[in-house]
């Protein structure tokens, strides 16, 4: 942080959640990686056992559920499924053009 100079330093400062990288990462476990890493030290763990305690078993207030993640989701399926659409229209449109 001392080496900001820039609005932009300190926006590459910014958390990015590890299950924009990999699906398969708990949310509880996220948050738990998002407090320790936190920009300001009265939102980081007071102590690595505190740190350690929440990646065993985690905090009830990590296991609410984020927001926007299941909006994420709702977006990955609606274009997976105009996909789908699109590609099937594909093939029928090729089939009848071959018919002909």
């Amino acid at each position: 942080m001392e080496k900001c100079r820039s609005r932009e330093d300190f926006l590459r400062l910014r958390y990015i959640p590890s299950y924009h990288h990999r699906d398969l990462i708990p949310f509880w476990f996220d948050r738990a990686l998002e407090k320790a890493v936190s920009i300001e030290p009265e939102h980081r763990y007071e102590t690595l056992q505190g740190f350690l305690r929440d990646l065993k078993q985690p905090s009830p207030e990590f296991l609410k559920e984020d927001p926007q993640r299941p909006v994420e989701k709702d977006m990955l399926l609606f274009w997976k499924m105009l996909s789908f659409v699109l590609f099937g229209l594909l093939i029928i449109s090729l089939l009848v053009s071959a018919s002909r």
